[in-house]
């Protein structure tokens, strides 16, 4: 028998035990909810940019419209570092040992340096450093030597002249597979040396937007000894992986890919990912968290089927992303901002250079994509927000003066990016964006933290407060970028938006002054 007093004594103690858990669980929550906080409050200070006027050096004058905007962060501003009249086709980017900026100009197939000696953010002159390149689109330096991606073959040049030109050239690595097997043969290659693992990592893109590939070295990623020997695949299912960087805190490989096209507007979403060695990421059969391909949509899709036994199998073990970014945007070049210049919010994040689409007759009416996105890692979960943006000027007739391309960061901490296509008068280029400080640059009249919306999520009225005089115009926008309503007389500070004809999903409201832009998400349940 238990006798009362043992067990009051026993009662007591679970009390004090569950209390102490209570406590436990609830000191918890708490570290949880300010840890979340915390995240989504340093993701509201860094999504709102501000219109910035392009900085047009005036050697560049003649070469480039100066009435352009980009929208930064407040603090930042973008300057035009290079450009020329001359056909060129700037592509992927890469820092020289001694610090000069290099790019691949695929399109006269060599291999430029732009220095800028006098520190002035614009490039001092043009430098040859590697010629007849086969139109190389991604360039790397190792233990003093060049090295040029193209399509079939990886170069190696050595020696430099007092000029700077390399002197010997010498096929690296060849035979890399680039027979089409489809209307899309994706030909561009980029490598990465990891010095740390003791690596070489090449992109192979797909021979197709979709099908059941001959060549298995396709839509995958290789690895080779830092001598280019020992070949094998490290990951497969991309269908073209075109950025290539490394997490400087994990050495983790990390890639974008641009996925594949009619299966929707919306569908399927891009990737930015970290690559695992013999990860599968779903290419041609599925994307996404293990969603199949719709194999109706036209020939190329059916000429899949039928489905096998070890098609399942793959899929069901395929990989899925850290992060997808908008179907049809076209993530290219991708780098962790490890810099001191930007403020320390940004140290650790991801930049990310989204080419942009065009519209197409399988849904997607207008242009997406065109910018830099940003990416932080908040509890585990990366989020994107807009870093870079302007440069896509008419999303119906895809109007835009820069083609956000190949990224790279200087040692000083600085942003370079390469603009390899416009469709209007301007001319490709070379741009730098800057950290000057908030005192520096225009500022916004929008304070964010005033603006309140509520219910978040809602059902249909949305009350938002804290709208200022200066905002002139609030736009309700989809997850694509486009318009569905717009209010040019708002009456101030209050404002409400009816949102009950719109179908449940997720959706930006736009609110836009005579010089920054404010966007913040809402859900409609």
């Amino acid at each position: 028998m238990i006798k009362i007093g043992q067990y009051h004594a026993t009662f007591e103690i679970g009390i004090v035990l569950y209390k102490l858990k209570r406590s436990i669980m609830r000191s918890l929550f708490i570290v949880g909810c300010i840890a979340f906080c915390i995240g989504s409050l340093r993701s509201e200070v860094l999504d709102s940019l501000v219109a910035t006027p392009l900085i047009i050096p005036a050697k560049y004058s003649h070469v480039f419209d100066s009435a352009r905007t980009v929208y930064l962060p407040k603090g930042f501003r973008c300057t035009l570092f290079y450009a020329q009249k001359e056909d060129w086709l700037p592509r992927m980017l890469a820092i020289d040992p001694s610090g000069r900026l290099c790019v691949a100009d695929e399109g006269n197939s060599q291999v430029i340096a732009l220095p800028d000696n006098d520190h002035d953010e614009v490039a001092d002159t043009l430098i040859p450093l590697a010629m007849n390149d086969g139109g190389a689109h991604s360039i790397a330096f190792s233990n003093g030597a060049l090295y040029t991606a193209a399509s079939t073959q990886v170069l190696k040049y050595e020696h430099p002249n007092t000029e700077g030109l390399y002197i010997d050239s010498s096929i690296f690595i060849k035979d890399i597979p680039n027979v089409p097997e489809g209307a899309l043969n994706h030909f561009t290659r980029t490598i990465l040396f990891d010095q740390l693992g003791q690596n070489i990592f090449l992109t192979v893109g797909a021979p197709c937007n979709a099908c059941k590939e001959k060549e298995t070295l396709r839509a995958s990623i290789l690895r080779f000894a830092l001598d280019g020997t020992e070949r094998r695949l490290f990951a497969t299912g991309l269908r073209n992986p075109v950025g290539l960087t490394l997490d400087p805190t994990t050495n983790a490989l990390w890639t974008s890919v641009a996925e594949r096209n009619d299966q929707g507007a919306n569908a399927p979403q891009e990737l930015v990912t970290h690559v695992e060695d013999g990860g599968f990421y779903g290419w041609p059969l599925a994307y996404g968290d293990h969603v199949w391909d719709d194999f109706q949509v036209d020939s190329e899709y059916a000429a899949m089927l039928p489905i096998t036994h070890a098609d399942s199998g793959r899929v069901n073990a395929m990989k899925t992303a850290d992060i997808y970014v908008d179907a049809h945007s076209t993530p290219l070049s991708l780098i962790f901002y490890n810099g001191k210049k930007f403020p320390v919010e940004y140290s650790g994040d991801l930049f990310i250079t989204l080419h942009g689409s065009y519209p197409s007759a399988n849904g997607r009416m207008i242009t997406n994509g065109t910018k830099i996105m940003h990416a932080r890692k908040v509890n585990d979960h990366w989020i994107t927000t807009d870093f870079a943006t302007g440069f896509l000027t008419d999303s119906i007739t895809s109007e835009r003066w820069a083609r956000p391309c190949g990224i790279v960061i200087d040692s000083a901490g600085d942003i370079y990016f390469s603009s390899d296509e416009v469709t209007t008068h301007d001319h490709p280029a070379i741009f730098k964006i800057s950290y000057v400080g908030e005192n520096d640059v225009s500022k916004s009249t929008i304070q964010k933290s005033d603006l309140t919306l509520y219910p978040n999520p809602t059902t249909g009225i949305v009350s938002i407060h804290g709208i200022s005089p200066e905002i002139s115009n609030v736009q309700v926008l989809d997850v694509l970028g486009q318009k569905l309503m717009e209010f040019s007389h708002i009456h101030p500070p209050d404002f409400n938006l009816d949102l009950t004809k719109l179908i449940p999903g997720t959706y930006y409201i736009r609110f836009a002054s005579a010089n920054s832009v404010v966007t913040r998400k809402i859900v409609k349940d």
